[in-house]
């Protein structure tokens, strides 16, 4: 009998910033003042609460073309079609205590366990999930 190998379908993640995690930051004055010029916010971010601090809104199949389904991913939750953008999805993200239907920058996807971060121009791979745990 011949063995058949099953593809593993590679997983996105989608992880949005919360409004809890805004309020949190402005209590801490070096963030603050950081927290919409800084290129490097989500990198704080995610050194001082983790990845669990950020809300997962969702999951998608993609293919290894990282950069690819990157740019995808960002125009599907950027159209009239997003998935948070129906009835359901709004009661999710407030659920959540997320504010914002659009992927935007400081946003988050996880692929191969390793962190992207939207940023004004494109995404930023900040490296291992493990590294922010």
């Amino acid at each position: 009998m011949m063995e058949t190998t099953q593809k593993q379908i590679p997983k996105y993640e989608i992880y949005y910033t919360t409004k809890e995690m805004f309020h949190q930051f402005h209590a801490d004055d070096e963030l603050s003042q950081s927290l919409y010029c800084d290129d490097e916010f989500s990198e704080k971010q995610l050194t001082k609460l983790g990845l669990s601090a950020f809300a997962k809104v969702g999951e998608h199949l993609g293919n290894l073309d990282v950069d690819a389904n990157l740019e995808k991913i960002f125009a599907w939750y950027n159209m009239d079609s997003n998935p948070l953008g129906t009835k359901e999805g709004q009661q999710k993200i407030r659920k959540l205590g997320v504010s914002h239907t659009s992927m935007s920058v400081q946003d988050l996807v996880v692929f191969n366990n390793e962190i992207y971060v939207v940023k004004s121009m494109g995404f930023k791979n900040l490296g291992s999930v493990d590294k922010f745990n």
